[in-house]
């Protein structure tokens, strides 16, 4: 095994854990970053979905007291009490200084005629705050350049598990690109691996977003908070294509058609000034949510297809191939447990980005994220570097690979690389089914019982050839990461946010001010 040594290891190539890495070395830290990628090639700040985004903040000028109550009004509001306020206020009071960095980094944004920066609404918002990027590619030379401007080692591998010694994170295993495994002792660790989308059948993010960083966090028995909450847009899906749904063109007659041809909003909203009024509340969020009456849709989709098996979006007259209406995962609200300086609850480990949670609620405001990943990303590196700094000697002790799977001799074998399909496929479809915007508490023990056999099935497996090793513990990661969502989602008894508990009464539920809620194991 190879033996590496540093002062912060940052985990994810994104744009969170490229400005904590930036950050780290501007501190004077010795900084290792490990992706399953290369750099800007993966995650939901480079993904080819949305090839780029907005990013809410408050410029030179706008940061008088009104402007950053509003702003911090609205985070909270949105949030339905589920956000960690004083986090939400760190984000508010610091997202002007995070764009200027971008710009300073030659990330460009669009701009008016007269060469201010453009700006536009985000989801669930009011005020038109967000700034959006002109350039895709841009954005990816930008991170990629001041990353090359900081001595930052970087490696390509896939994290197995994180390095625990007397409740302290000090580093992590990690299957590299040479199919040969490395430990990097490190005395500070910054996760920034991104979300966990792609644990369901069909999302829009890339699939390498399995929640990873939130099962490492979850077996080095760090503390995990909103995890049922998830951001679920209506999507058009084709083959292999998928995009977002149009949610102008909801307006259109019998846009909207059931398995059996039949239209599905003019079912459920017959009076059609009825109807208009709940496309138009939906106008002013592509997430499902039960924050407002647009809800109905998202209900009647999820009826429908329950009923005729599919949803099918109606819009060309001729079309070859008629495209299916889904409910498709998108991003994570909830993550790993984080204060002001970006640190978890277990010791040495800071997270910032999707993997982190706080300043986010049951409802997201739209580039509200990429806000968070720069603002926490710049926490999380200038005080990874600090408690680096404090610590004089890494303990260098032999350390097993405890609670790492297995290699097992031997070549490729068809027979568990088809378990693994097969594994995969069941704990996507399950969570499709059973996870979705409409839950009830059958339908998550049933989930809760297909998640465990699929664990049992692999830990029978006793581990994978190295040709199998990276996806026996992917697999591994959605058990973990879909369990927790799963077992959020029963104590959740609150409908809040895309989390819509239907076997509940509305009347019988708590206050939307529940609050956060810590998913312990």
């Amino acid at each position: 095994m190879n033996r590496l040594k540093t002062d912060v290891l940052v985990i994810g190539g994104g744009a969170a854990g490229i400005r904590a890495a930036v950050e780290a070395a501007a501190h004077g830290a010795d900084v290792t970053l490990v992706s399953n990628a290369p750099v800007t090639a993966g995650g939901a700040t480079f993904s080819q979905v949305s090839r780029g985004w907005g990013i809410q903040a408050l410029m030179e000028g706008e940061c008088s007291a009104q402007h950053i109550e509003s702003f911090y009004n609205e985070i909270v509001a949105v949030g339905q009490g589920a956000c960690d306020p004083k986090l939400a206020r760190i984000l508010v009071e610091e997202s002007g200084d995070r764009v200027k960095d971008l710009v300073s980094y030659g990330v460009r944004f669009k701009k008016t005629d007269d060469g201010r920066f453009h700006r536009a609404k985000g989801c669930f918002s009011e005020t038109e705050r967000a700034l959006i990027t002109a350039d895709f590619d841009n954005v990816r030379k930008a991170f990629l350049s001041i990353l090359r401007q900081h001595r930052v080692r970087i490696l390509t591998g896939t994290v197995i598990d994180l390095v625990v010694r007397d409740a302290v994170c000090a580093g992590a295993f990690i299957f590299d690109s040479a199919n040969t495994f490395s430990l990097i002792d490190a005395k500070a660790t910054i996760m920034a691996a991104g979300g966990g989308g792609a644990i369901y059948e069909n999302h829009l993010c890339g699939a390498e977003s399995t929640g990873d960083g939130y099962a490492l966090a979850i077996r080095a028995g760090a503390r995990l908070l909103n995890m049922e909450f998830i951001q679920f847009m209506l999507g058009i899906k084709s083959k292999e294509n998928r995009q977002f749904l149009p949610r102008h063109r909801l307006y259109q007659h019998n846009i909207l058609l059931d398995g059996m041809g039949k239209p599905v909003l003019e079912r459920c909203l017959p009076e059609a000034i009825q109807r208009e009024n709940v496309v138009r509340l939906r106008q002013n969020h592509c997430p499902a949510s039960t924050c407002d009456a647009s809800f109905i849709i998202d209900q009647s989709v999820w009826q429908a297809t329950r009923e005729t098996g599919s949803v099918f979006w109606n819009a060309d007259r001729h079309p070859s191939v008629i495209p299916e209406v889904v409910h498709m995962a998108h991003a994570f609200n909830g993550g790993i447990r984080i204060d002001a300086r970006a640190a978890s609850t277990l010791s040495g480990l800071f997270a910032a980005g999707e993997a982190a949670a706080g300043p986010h609620g049951a409802d997201r405001i739209g580039g509200c994220m990429m806000t968070a990943t720069q603002v926490f990303g710049k926490r999380a590196g200038q005080f990874a570097a600090q408690h680096a700094g404090q610590i004089k000697h890494l303990k260098l002790g032999a350390h097993p690979r405890v609670g790492c799977p297995a290699l097992k001799p031997g070549e490729k074998s068809e027979i568990e690389r088809e378990m693994l399909d097969w594994l995969e496929h069941t704990i996507k479809h399950a969570m499709h089914t059973h996870v979705n915007v409409v839950r009830s508490k059958k339908g998550l023990e049933t989930c809760r019982r297909i998640l465990f056999d699929a664990r049992c099935r692999l830990a029978s497996m006793e581990g994978a050839t190295r040709e199998n090793y990276i996806r026996y513990n992917k697999v591994r990661n959605m058990i973990d990461v879909a369990g927790r969502v799963v077992e959020s989602a029963i104590r959740r008894k609150d409908s809040l946010g895309a989390h819509f508990r239907a076997d509940i009464a509305m009347a019988q539920q708590t206050s939307p001010s529940a609050g956060a809620m810590d998913c312990a194991a």
